[in-house]
């Protein structure tokens, strides 16, 4: 999934270089993650600016999505004990 959504950011901006010249990180750096499908939290948030939320971060880094998964578990169970 990552892999797809990271080849249509590089689409958006026309070359994995124009993307990390928008988000900050070098050619190689996306070119690695594109290939592997695996990106930092860090990245997912660059790119989710840089396109103006047309790729979410969540959909790029699923780490991310786990842990918004573990704070909204984290506040149902605070809310029964109160």
């Amino acid at each position: 999934m990552s892999q797809r959504l990271m080849q249509r950011a590089v689409d958006y901006f026309g070359s994995e270089q124009k993307l990390g010249i928008a988000i900050g990180y070098t050619q190689r750096g996306v070119n690695r993650a594109r290939r592997s499908g695996q990106v930092t939290p860090q990245m997912a948030y660059a790119i989710h600016a840089a396109t103006r939320g047309d790729i979410h971060y969540r959909a790029l880094c699923p780490l991310l999505d786990c842990r918004a998964q573990l704070k909204a578990a984290r506040r149902r169970l605070n809310g029964r004990r109160r």
